[in-house]
């Protein structure tokens, strides 16, 4: 898919401006326990936004943090890049969350075969359900996702075990190699 990712750029930030975008983890609990079962050394966060998952990371592991966005948002990230096109060698990383991004990548299928190329351990996916209105309003959103097609997708690229879960009009899925 062509993307014009200096248009996309202008969106998102006039999006998240709108939204209040930053670090919307609705789901702590269940990334903490993501954490603390794959011990990860390097974590990487596509759709970093302005890197305030970085706290969290640092906070519940012994991780190294890696934000990666397609946009500076007028912070430093680590790396400017999209998800579908994660400039990493195979099994470079340890971990990967997509909170709030995957709905957000034009290519989220490409985006998850190109995580399970890059971890070692496994990937952890927040998402707003694709039955709440939020799903559909946000003109940033490629896709509305649910977390049983995910499942099936995961499985399909090669991830052993897949979890996950409803927090209010949020899901949390996690998928281990």
């Amino acid at each position: 898919m062509n993307v014009d990712y200096r248009e996309y750029s202008r969106v998102l930030e006039e999006e998240g401006k709108k939204y209040g975008w930053g670090c919307i983890l609705v789901t702590p609990e269940q990334f903490k326990q993501f954490l603390k079962l794959t011990s990860p050394r390097v974590h990487l966060d596509v759709g970093c936004h302005k890197g305030l998952l970085r706290g969290f990371v640092e906070k519940h592991s012994d991780a190294e943090y890696i934000g990666l966005d397609v946009w500076h948002y007028n912070a430093k990230i680590s790396v400017l890049a999209s998800g579908d096109l994660l400039p990493f060698r195979p099994n470079s990383i340890d971990t990967i969350s997509f909170i709030e991004s995957l709905e957000h990548i034009p290519d989220y299928p490409s985006a998850l075969r190109m995580a399970y190329r890059v971890a070692r351990k496994g990937v952890f996916i927040q998402s707003v359900i694709c039955y709440d209105k939020c799903a559909l309003l946000d003109r940033t959103h490629y896709h509305v996702l649910h977390p049983e097609t995910l499942e099936r997708l995961l499985k399909l690229i090669g991830f052993r075990e897949v979890k996950h879960g409803l927090k209010k009009a949020t899901f949390w899925l996690y998928a281990l190699k």
